[in-house]
């Protein structure tokens, strides 16, 4: 089994990044043929997820999570550190995704 660790900084409340150079370039770097990829975020506040990387998709996908989970909605847990929103979002994405090669 081979694990290789990446990070990335986001730069908003809501961001979302493309990783697929990032684990194309590991692949590649292990020639790696056949197996699983397993791709996970270990922060409670993010999530993973495949689709399409177009800019029309993208803005519809940021809309629909602020309709379903507004970032100002005086939630319980943000009188801890403001980002239950953030929390919510990322139970309802999940924060893995396994690729077969």
């Amino acid at each position: 089994m081979l694990m290789e660790i990446f990070e990335l900084k986001t730069h908003n409340r809501m961001d979302i990044i493309n990783i697929t150079v990032e684990v194309k370039d590991i692949i590649e770097k292990h020639s790696i043929k056949t197996g699983l990829v397993n791709i996970y975020s270990k922060h409670s506040t993010s999530g993973i997820i495949i689709n399409e990387d177009e800019a029309g998709l993208l803005k519809d996908f940021k809309n629909i999570l602020e309709i379903l989970i507004p970032s100002n909605k005086n939630y319980k847990h943000d009188i801890i550190d403001n980002n239950a929103d953030s929390h919510i979002r990322s139970f309802l994405i999940g924060n893995s995704e396994t690729i077969p090669l």
